[in-house]
């Protein structure tokens, strides 16, 4: 082997372990690359020494004793053990093999202890690796199937009824799995096993056609069953949900929601005839202050034709006939809050303390004489854009809302009309920056407390004793202010009096 790699001289430089030539006289001939990197130098310089100057002072005792003198009488030398030394002084131990020829040269092979153990080890080391890769394989199959019978146990154990379906190549899908649950919601448990979705609803192709443009567009689809159906249950509403699976699959989650939507209509129901109680009794809640006007202003009529009644009874009598339509009308209100109209606001640009000074003409006759009312109008103009009629009832109901709290004040109750320009900086009380509109009502009644306060606005919620308040008054204000862009604050102390802001959006003038 050694005489066929010195012929070789390619081989011979490029060979892994180092390798020399010797001549009689143990002088270097030739060594190779690796030889001569393993001792810090080029292969013509290490050439220019004997091969027993590259070894340590022991290795090369062993070789001149032991070694040398086997060459000399034709052994090969197989494995034996020196150590080299490098220029710089580094030991390099090595297993060496020789040979010497018939003409006295030797050839020498060593081979790096070192590099053979590193190799052995790093052998010892992908061994370990795959033992250990192959060990983590075994623990990673076995909880495979573990999680696969987890995952087999939740899909049967699961309440709500699964299915997988399976794409054919004609675009068909074939029921390929179910968990338990679909087999409680089927009325033929044994006509699921690979059931067509064409078959499944055969008698029923609108249905079929539904559930197959669900499984193409995996998409969430509500189904109503005809009551003879007699797959998935019959006479149902199914709400399902499609998602995607490996390998043309794809899985599908029912809900039976017939009971849920059914409850949801008669919630709708409800919420319907709620809506309509609210409506007409807030038109009857606002037709009943119409109606407390004009029993007032008819009281004024009756005071001021007094002298006169004694001697026209056909006056009178028709005095006594308008009192007693009114007392009727209001009766009527009473009875009916539950039915009436519906009366459609043309909303136009109107000026707030105009609307005030109007509706004041109409409320003194409805306070009594104890009661101050008092009315600041702000300078400047409050142009809003609402109807004229809806806001005179707003401050209509404000002010008699605050003259059923001063009742009991006596001499000194007192109810305030501002208003004012209201600039906001900030979002506040639900409302973008900007210019608004207010009209505040206050008085120095009994107050309100924080709980009455969180629930002023509901419908129906009032604090008057019975038949005094329907309890609609501030959340058809609420209304009036959400429907035109504004809010509704309240401030008020127990005891101390409150004081309601209505807060409308401001039409600006153009050029301001």
């Amino acid at each position: 082997m050694i005489a066929a790699q010195r012929r070789s001289e390619s081989s011979f430089d490029s060979a892994a372990c180092g390798l020399a030539v010797c001549a009689s006289d143990g002088s270097l001939m030739h060594v190779n690359k690796t030889l001569a990197m393993w001792l810090g130098g080029d292969p013509c310089a290490t050439s220019q020494t004997t091969f027993v100057r590259l070894l340590t002072p022991a290795s090369a005792l062993l070789y001149e004793m032991h070694l040398k003198p086997r060459l000399a009488l034709g052994q090969r030398i197989d494995g034996a053990f020196v150590t080299l030394k490098s220029r710089h002084e580094r030991t390099i131990p090595v297993v060496l093999n020789a040979v010497q020829d018939a003409d006295g040269r030797v050839d020498i092979a060593v081979v790096n202890v070192r590099e053979r153990e590193e190799y052995e080890e790093s052998i010892r080391r992908a061994h370990a690796e795959t033992e250990s890769a192959r060990a983590q394989l075994a623990d990673t199959l076995r909880a495979l199937r573990s999680s696969e019978a987890l995952v087999r146990a939740q899909f049967d154990a699961s309440p709500m009824p699964t299915f997988v379906w399976q794409r054919l190549a004609d675009g068909r899908f074939v029921l390929s799995n179910h968990n338990e649950s679909a087999l409680h919601l089927a009325s033929d448990a044994r006509k699921l096993a690979s059931i067509t979705v064409a078959g499944a609803f055969a008698e029923h192709p609108e249905v079929a056609d539904a559930m197959q443009g669900a499984l193409d567009d995996l998409a969430v689809t509500e189904l109503e069953l005809p009551p003879n159906a007699r797959v998935l249950g019959a006479g149902r509403t199914l709400l399902m949900t499609v998602g995607p699976l490996p390998s043309d699959r794809v899985i599908m989650h029912v809900r039976d929601v017939t009971q849920e939507r059914l409850a949801q209509q008669q919630q709708l129901h409800g919420h319907k005839m709620l809506a309509l109680g609210q409506l007409v009794a807030g038109v009857a809640h606002e037709f009943n202050n119409v109606l407390a006007v004009i029993q007032g202003n008819l009281e004024l009529v009756r005071e001021d034709v007094a002298h006169v009644l004694p001697e026209s009874p056909a006056l009178q009598q028709d005095l006594e006939i308008v009192q007693d339509a009114t007392r009727r009308a209001v009766s009527l209100v009473r009875q009916l809050l539950s039915f009436g109209g519906r009366h459609e606001p043309r909303d136009t640009i109107v000026e707030l303390n105009s609307v005030v000074r109007a509706t004041e003409r109409l409320l003194r006759p409805i306070l009594t004489t104890s009661i101050e009312l008092h009315v600041e109008l702000s300078e400047s103009a409050q142009d809003v854009y609402a109807d004229a009629d809806t806001l005179s009832q707003v401050v209509t109901n404000l002010v008699i809302n605050a003259r059923d709290a001063v009742v009991e004040r006596g001499p000194t109750a007192r109810i305030g009309i501002h208003t004012s320009q209201v600039l906001l900086d900030t979002p506040q009380h639900g409302l973008e920056p900007g210019c608004y509109a207010c009209v505040a009502v206050k008085d120095n009644g009994c107050g309100m407390s924080p709980e009455v306060q969180e629930r002023a606005f509901e419908p129906f919620f009032t604090t008057k004793r019975v038949g005094s308040g329907t309890g609609l008054g501030l959340s058809m204000i609420y209304g009036v202010a959400r429907d035109h862009g504004g809010a509704v604050t309240i401030e008020s102390d127990p005891g101390h009096g409150t004081c309601v802001s209505v807060l409308l959006p401001r039409v600006v003038p153009h050029g301001t």
